[in-house]
């Protein structure tokens, strides 16, 4: 549902949906889930301009995915991370990934 409220333009409705999978799956122990809508909430504030938000929420998936080492999540958030750091003007991070 968050993702097709996404592509409708819906951003507000579709976060606060993700928002409600966090908990869902912070219940349910699904790491891999929340890494994956981190990165999901990530690319919205992105979308938004909120870029210390995404920042953020990209940075939680990181964290997340390394931690899983499931590296299928992780090259999507550090390449939109990347995407982030840049726009902030962040090029030595950005460098870094």
């Amino acid at each position: 549902l968050a993702d097709l409220l996404h592509q409708q333009g819906n951003l507000d409705e579709a976060i606060k949906t993700h928002q409600k999978a966090i908990l869902i799956n912070e219940y349910l122990d699904n790491k891999k889930n929340i890494a994956l809508i981190f990165y999901k909430l990530g690319n919205i504030s992105k979308q938004k301009n909120e870029l210390d938000e995404a920042e953020n929420l990209l940075r939680q998936s990181q964290a997340i995915c390394e931690e899983l080492k499931d590296y299928t999540i992780w090259v999507k958030t550090l390449h939109t991370l990347g995407i982030v750091l840049e726009q902030q003007q962040k090029l030595h991070e950005a460098e870094m990934i």
